[in-house]
């Protein structure tokens, strides 16, 4: 919705290209995002405002214009009904994009005005993934704060680190398959061409980490933050440390059973900011060339070119032969 807008981009430019001060590219890069978020906000509001109210206005106006002409009086300028018109289906098309992003719903694509679907679809969305209550011992409860308390004790207690000694001299009976080469490849920093392959790669529409900012934003406006991305990147890769707010994550918690009512019946999945998928990704794709010598042959999965067909073919063979 606020790509679409002529304004847009000029928010983000104006924004962006800001003096921030001192420090790391990282840093750097998510102050700027942190700045642009609340200078987008304010955007927002002046331009959007109440997107229902907008439309409501827009019709108005409309409607006023269709009366004038329908009582035979003249409209200055003579373009009045044209631009009304482009108004109000301009207001729809804003609110419609509003409450698709809400719904998140990428399968729609064409067709009449889907507004009321995506709303609809949005607070089912809502209702749906909103813990109402949850067994905690032997009672259940609904308190909101109950329940936070025992989803964080849970997974504080799943996740901790349990520090248990190591005996280094085990290392040196581990074969060394990463070659000089291998590692080379592996901590290179990355060019700028990788990082923009990376970028573009990610899905737009997926949900956004805790800065607020999805891949739409990223792809609309590669031409302004690009060059601070690039550096923010290589920053890691140079100095192998990541910035804490870029590590930052939201938990969300996915029903494995139609009626979770236990904490362990929820799985977690971490909603990252996007600039760490680009960094994880990039690692990712190196270490898949790599994984046919790291993975023994029998393993069949997560390997690029090898099948599970090829399980069955291994004892047909020796039935056969």
């Amino acid at each position: 919705m606020w790509i679409d807008d002529p304004t847009f981009k000029d928010c983000v430019n104006n924004s962006w290209n800001k003096w921030t001060g001192p420090g790391t590219p990282q840093f750097v890069f998510y102050t700027k995002l942190k700045r642009l978020k609340h200078d987008l906000i304010a955007w927002n509001k002046n331009v959007f405002g109440s997107l229902s109210l907008r439309v409501s206005n827009a019709e108005k106006d409309l409607l006023n214009v269709e009366n004038t002409l329908d009582n035979g009086l003249p409209i200055e300028p003579p373009t009045k009904l044209l631009d009304a018109k482009v108004k109000f289906h301009n207001a729809l098309l804003a609110e419609e994009s509003f409450w698709r992003q809400k719904s998140r719903i990428s399968w729609l694509k064409e067709g009449e005005r889907n507004t009321s679907f995506f709303h609809t679809s949005t607070k089912v969305r809502h209702a749906t993934n909103r813990i109402h209550s949850l067994k905690i011992g032997p009672t259940i409860t609904s308190d909101e704060k109950e329940i936070k308390d025992a989803i964080l004790n849970h997974f504080v207690s799943s996740y901790e680190a349990t520090h248990s000694p190591i005996d280094i001299k085990l290392l040196d009976v581990v074969p060394k398959i990463i070659t000089p080469h291998d590692n080379a490849l592996l901590l290179a920093i990355p060019s700028k061409a990788e990082i923009e392959s990376i970028t573009f790669s990610l899905k737009s529409s997926s949900a956004p980490g805790p800065d607020g900012f999805s891949g739409y934003f990223y792809h609309a406006c590669w031409d302004i933050i690009q060059d601070d991305l690039v550096l923010a990147i290589q920053d890691f890769f140079r100095d192998r440390q990541i910035l804490k707010a870029a590590n930052t994550t939201f938990l969300a918690l996915i029903p494995k059973c139609p009626h979770p009512n236990l904490v362990k019946d929820f799985r977690p999945i971490s909603l990252c900011n996007l600039w760490y998928k680009i960094m994880s990704k990039i690692i990712a794709r190196r270490m898949a060339t790599l994984l046919d010598k790291l993975i023994l042959p029998q393993q069949v999965a997560y390997v690029p070119g090898r099948s599970f067909l090829t399980t069955f073919a291994w004892p047909m063979n020796l039935l056969i032969g």
